[in-house]
């Protein structure tokens, strides 16, 4: 098996390697690194486009497109009820990017985009092995 080193620019984190043929990974790096480069601004709807991405995979949300906002964070089944929280803040953030009047404060995206991240890693994460399960 063949690999490319794969690394996000200015980050702490040493390279990954990547699989030639594993398109999933190589397109999730590929989004990643166009939220890097994204204004703060856009980051939170990029991230909540990857998120609702990943849960339409795996089959734990309806066709996002259907839904509104609200919708969205009611019908995910998410790994644990504390990730709901996180997808309402990214959604809630989203919003108010689109539709305030306003401009909204650094700080409000900055923590939607962290824990949106924390959401996007959670769903990335094998699930838990069941107690009967050995």
């Amino acid at each position: 098996m063949s690999g490319v080193p794969a690394s996000v620019p200015d980050s702490d984190f040493p390279p990954v390697v990547v699989a030639d043929d594993d398109r999933d990974i190589r397109t999730m790096l590929r989004t990643l690194l166009e939220l890097e480069r994204a204004s703060p601004s856009q980051q939170p709807q990029l991230l909540l486009e990857l998120v609702t991405a990943r849960l339409g995979e795996q089959e734990r949300l309806p066709p996002a497109r259907a839904l509104t906002v609200h919708e969205l964070t009611r019908a995910a089944q998410l790994p644990r009820e504390s990730d709901r929280g996180h997808l309402e803040e990214l959604a809630a953030v989203c919003e108010r990017v689109r539709f305030s009047d306003r401009e909204t404060p650094p700080h409000m995206l900055t923590a939607a985009v962290a824990h949106g991240r924390e959401l996007l890693a959670a769903l990335e994460a094998p699930p838990p092995l069941s107690q009967g399960a050995r």
